[in-house]
């Protein structure tokens, strides 16, 4: 699946300003830098902070900790 949201957002990316990737795996690096470096979009990454890669909460532009978001996103 990994390879499948790579080429997603490859593949949209021309049609967007900003690319939100909701993981923490950090075998996303190279994407991000890809989209921010290669074709200048802006990158928010949605994770749960505990479990995503330092190195891609660093290279984003922005990171957002869905723990601190997640009464919105989780019912009880």
């Amino acid at each position: 699946w990994d390879i499948g949201m790579a080429v997603d957002a490859i593949r949209m990316a021309n049609d967007l300003d900003v690319v939100v990737l909701v993981t923490g795996d950090g075998d996303f690096i190279p994407l991000v830098e890809y989209l921010q470096l290669g074709l200048g979009k802006f990158v928010i990454v949605a994770a749960f902070k505990d479990t995503t890669s330092g190195k891609l909460q660093e290279i984003a532009d922005r990171f957002i900790d869905l723990k601190r978001v997640s009464k919105i996103l989780i019912r009880k």
